[in-house]
């Protein structure tokens, strides 16, 4: 008897394993084989997404790091007044050059204003400096990305230092965000996660900040998948990415991808920001490109997102 129901339960096994749709849900189920990078109904959901205008977003940037004390306030205001100078812009407005009252830098280009800002950040530092956040001006055309690249070889020249509680801040305006876009960057994201802090380095005092995205962080997302993430921001977002590597800013109305740790390296900059903008773009225009790396994770990668570099492109304006 026992021989019998041994028999029939491998003949049924084998009878499922030889139906395609049957396999696949056993497999899922044991989360064995599974290529892909988001579930199929997931990706269904992302893929037909009511037609939208084609956007290539604006970047925006924050440098965190240390100062020395002899160079803070005026001199370090003044020094990057000089920098931006030097590099084609015209002066324009200084409004309060200490660090702690939040100095701004206003400054022309072509007949464009564009602001540097330097918010008021408090953690800690070795002896003898001080913390420094600088705002970049948002980038809308790609030459513009030259000011962010001589910023840190400026940063260098004033002895400024990364610290293991500073990161470079990445925000792309997302006024026009929907949730399935969210659900779609946050698992492209968190599957680049490993990666990207073996590529880039963490400090060991930041890594509580890895973690693992759940399931139902995106159940309620996927209830209204077209519907603007920031209509009614949901009060778990501010829960919603354990790994605190990437968010949804509802200040900014911004998709804001946060990197660890903060560096003065410029090929590293230009890595992060053509990683960053091409996913961010290629989710929000649904790009052939991105979706057929999706389609097997082991393709996913940093150097095959990179690769599409030509791809990256801003606004035209």
């Amino acid at each position: 008897m026992k021989k019998h129901l041994w028999l029939k339960s491998l003949l049924f096994l084998t009878f499922l394993f030889l139906n395609t749709s049957a396999n696949a849900s056993i497999l899922s189920c044991f989360g064995l084989f599974e290529k892909k990078i988001s579930s199929q109904e997931d990706i269904n959901l992302w893929l037909e997404k009511p037609d939208t205008p084609l956007r290539y977003s604006q970047l925006g940037m924050e440098w965190e790091g240390q100062i020395p004390f002899q160079k803070s306030g005026n001199h370090f205001v003044k020094s990057f007044e000089i920098m931006l100078l030097n590099s084609g812009y015209s002066r324009n407005q200084v409004i309060s050059q200490e660090i702690k009252a939040e100095p701004e830098i206003w400054l022309s280009q072509k007949n464009r204003k564009r602001k540097f800002w330097f918010p008021y950040e408090e953690f800690p530092t070795e002896k003898d400096y001080e913390p420094v956040e600088v705002a970049f001006p948002v980038v809308f055309r790609k030459p513009q990305l030259s000011v962010n690249f001589n910023s840190l070889d400026h940063l260098v020249s004033i002895g400024a230092k990364p610290t293991v509680h500073s990161g470079i801040h990445f925000h792309f305006d997302a006024g026009y965000i929907r949730n399935i876009d969210v659900v779609i960057l946050a698992k492209i994201f968190d599957h680049l996660r490993t990666e990207i802090y073996e590529r880039w380095g963490i400090h060991s005092e930041r890594s509580h900040h890895i973690g693992n995205f759940e399931k139902w962080h995106f159940k309620a997302l996927l209830k209204e998948p077209y519907k603007n993430s920031f209509e009614e921001l949901p009060s778990f977002f501010d829960h919603l990415f354990p790994s605190y590597f990437i968010r949804l800013n509802p200040y900014l109305r911004t998709f804001e991808v946060r990197l660890f740790d903060s560096h003065l390296d410029r090929q590293i900059l230009k890595e992060q920001i053509i990683l960053s903008k091409l996913i961010y773009d290629g989710v929000i225009n649904r790009d052939n490109w991105l979706y057929l790396l999706m389609l097997d994770k082991k393709n996913l990668t940093i150097d095959n997102i990179l690769a599409k570099e030509h791809l990256m492109s801003f606004p035209k304006k």
